[in-house]
Formats: structure tokens, sequence, C-alpha cells
């Protein structure tokens, strides 16, 4: 109740004193700065290490496929690569509205939402958290609960990295991270600099053991995010081909002689369309799916994902029907036996491409008053510079919401003491970070 009390009473402050915002709007600002440069990186930065546990973090290692960019392989193998998942650094959002502050992990969002009894999405903050939140699973809902396309999956696991680009030296180059502010809102913003690599393995779980089946990376320059992704079988005929070189007899195997039967043909697939209804605006598809008949050879199937070296599927068409007005972009099942992609896969409707890609990216960030404005206290989409899934912030803070920083002041927002040991972050500097290796910093 006391979150809810003291939000419910500052937006009501806020809207009745803007003079008395402005003066409290300058206090938080100063107070942010004089945080980033307490945190300051030290001179020499400690090599880079993983927040993920090392017997944890060993068997993710030891699945990484081989991809076929020699870039990318060298930077899934390589001992500045930063992995995390969600377990090591939360997915968290920023809680920016005055006159409290800072960051908190996604899971506990809706703790803080206050319910005046309005059905008005535009005045009550508990019916706009609804269209937004699931609060039964503790995240966003779609576009934003996580990794896209495994909404309806169950046997998956992810893990996320980052690397920087390096310095002669050997040094990374540091994130930098300054604040941005309005009369309601203080923001922490970070943008990472040219030449880093973001982005995600999708493993599907099979026991305890994980299957890699898709890499997804993003690499920053000057203009963008060039985006892309790797799958060991971008078009049906590409797996059809591996099963009939595995399984020379497939076609006396019933389940094998099906499922090559449907990779060669041009019938089967299944129209699907998703629509962020709670976020319009940030997802609505209409597409087609391919699910695929049981392999009914889980040995098979390992055998496939681990050996078969992982290539671009950018723009790849996985499977058309035969007059070409149907088209799956990855393979699908609705099976939950083993397979080359996890149960009820639904990433075919959405073809590999920056376009298709930056829909969702490009609103972390944004305020979620932006869709219902009830909630112009409640925080903003996570993420920044559109990536969701890594933050800048101490995690030990976020119990402490209301943290006193002193002059009136309430936020907890603190870097990561590991990033910024290890040179990965840094306070942003307008003498040196306004132009390469950063862009477009002011």
């Amino acid at each position: 109740m006391r979150a809810h009390h003291r939000r419910s009473i500052a937006l009501l402050l806020s809207l009745l004193t803007c003079a008395a915002a402005g003066l409290l709007d300058e206090t938080r600002t100063a107070s942010a700065t004089t945080r980033l440069r307490t945190d300051s990186r030290p001179e020499t930065a400690t090599p880079v290490t993983s927040p993920i546990p090392p017997s944890r973090l060993q068997p993710i290692l030891a699945a990484l496929p081989k991809v076929a960019w020699p870039r990318l392989q060298s930077v899934l193998h390589d001992p500045s690569t930063y992995f995390y998942d969600h377990a090591s650094m939360q997915p968290s959002y920023q809680e920016t509205g005055s006159p409290g502050g800072g960051a908190r992990d996604n899971a506990n969002w809706h703790d803080l939402i206050a319910d005046t009894g309005s059905s008005d999405p535009n005045t009550n903050p508990e019916v706009g958290a609804a269209k937004v939140y699931d609060e039964t699973n503790k995240h966003w809902r779609f576009p934003f609960a996580g990794t896209a396309g495994v909404d309806a999956s169950t046997n998956f696991a992810t893990v996320d990295f980052v690397q920087l680009p390096a310095r002669p030296d050997g040094s990374v180059v540091p994130i930098p991270i300054s604040t941005a502010s309005d009369s309601l809102h203080l923001w922490w913003q970070w943008q990472f600099p040219n030449g880093t690599f973001v982005g995600e393995v999708l493993f599907i779980t099979d026991g305890t053991n994980l299957l890699p089946c898709e890499v997804r990376v993003r690499v920053r320059y000057p203009g963008g995010w060039a985006t892309n992704v790797y799958r060991p079988f971008p078009e049906a005929a590409s797996l059809s081909a591996a099963i009939k070189a595995a399984r020379p007899s497939w076609s006396s195997t019933p389940s094998l002689a099906a499922l090559v039967a449907q990779l060669d043909g041009g019938t089967g697939l299944s129209p699907l369309h998703l629509t962020a209804t709670g976020l319009p605006g940030t997802f609505d598809q209409a597409g087609f799916l391919d699910p695929l008949p049981p392999f009914g050879d889980d040995d098979l199937v390992r055998t496939l994902l681990t050996t078969t070296t992982f290539v671009s599927a950018y723009d790849a068409v996985w499977r058309q029907s035969s007059d070409g007005s149907q088209q799956a972009y990855a393979a699908s099942t609705s099976d939950t036996s083993l397979s080359v992609v996890p149960s009820s896969y639904q990433a075919g409707i959405v073809a590999v491409n920056e376009t298709s890609c930056s829909r969702c990216h490009q609103t972390t960030g944004q305020e979620l008053a932006n869709w219902y404005p009830g909630l112009t206290l409640y925080g903003d989409v996570w993420g920044t510079d559109q990536i969701f899934t890594f933050h800048v912030f101490d995690e030990s803070y976020y119990p402490d919401l209301d943290l006193d920083m002193g002059n009136g002041v309430q936020d907890n927002r603190h870097m990561n003491p590991a990033l910024v040991s290890m040179g990965m972050i840094k306070q942003f500097d307008s003498s040196t970070d306004t132009g390469p290796p950063y862009y477009n910093r002011q």
C-alpha cells in the first residue's frame, strides 16, 4: 500500500505543481549524475567474466553450435564474450515516475500498481496494467514477454551474450551511460558502441541436455543494428537432404517418409495471426506455419542439431505452397516429441531481416503511458538502445525502490559494480563519446 499511495499522491502533486516538479527534476538529475561519477570505471579493467555460475555456464558453452560466419563463431568462443541469462541478469525495467524512480525486475512490476476503481485505462493504472502485463506469469504481455517465437513453447532454454569491441590494447570499449529527464521522469540511457555483438542462443531442452537450434545476432553500426539468425536448416529442402543422407533407408520408415514428403511438398502450411492486443501498434503479423510431423527418431534429431553447421537464414523462405501464395520462414511443430525446433514454435510467420526484428526492438525504453496514460508513473518497456535483455543496474538495490538519495530524491539506480570493474560500462563523457566508436551521442 505504501508504494500505491506514494504514486497516487505523486501524480496529483506533479499535475498541480509544475514548477515544483521542475525543481525536483533538477535535483534528481543532479543526484543521478553524481552516482554515475561515483561509480566510475577503474583505470585497469579486469577480464570479462560472465555472471552465470560455471556449473551452469560450462554445459551451455559445450552445447554451442558451429556457425558458418567465422566472426560470429569467434565471438561465441571468445573469453571476452559476456554470457548471461534471466537468472543471472534479471529482466528489468526503469521505474521513472516522479518523485520515486529507479530500476526493478519485471517480475515484481505489478506490485506497485494503484487501483482507483475506475474502468478507464486512461485514468486507472490497474486497468492499463492488465492490458500490458501478465500477472499470473509475472512478465509483460506479447510481444514483450521474452524470446520471440516461443510464447507457446515448453521445451526451450535461452542464453544471451554481449561482446563489446576491443581497443588496440585489448581492453573493451565501454557502454556509456547518461541521463535524460522531463518534469515527471528521469531515465538512465545507454548506447552500445559500434561493433558490439548482442545475441541469443536458443536451445531445445532434451532431458538435462541442451540441443542448439538457433543463434540470433545483432551487430551495432552507426546507422542502427544489422540483424541475422543462424539455423541448421534455413530451408525445408536442406533438412530433407540431411535426413536422406543420415538415414538412407528413410523411405521405409513411415514417420521419416511422412516427414520428407511434407518437406518436399507444397501443401500443409497452417495460417497464424498474432497481434499485440494490449499494446496496439507494436506487433501485428499474419502468416503461415509449417508444423512438422514427428521424426520418430530422437537420435537423428540429436545428431542433426549437434553436427550441422548453422548458416544464415536472412530473408530465407523455409517452405512455400506450390503456387507461392503461402510462405513460412521457419519450421514449426505441434507435436511434443523431439524436433529441430521447440514445440509450438511460432517464428515461422516472421521473415529474418532488420524490418521484421525492429518492430518490437524499437520500442525498448518507451513509456508505458504512451499506450495507457494512467501508467504515467509506472515506468517503461524494459531495455534500451533496442536491446531488451541487457541492463546496467546493480540488482542488489532492487528491493529498496524508495531508496533515499538525499535532497528529497528517491532513486535506487546504481551501476552494476561487476560491469564497472570489467570496464564494460562507464559514465557518458561528451568530450570522448560522441564520435567513433560511438554514434549520434549528444
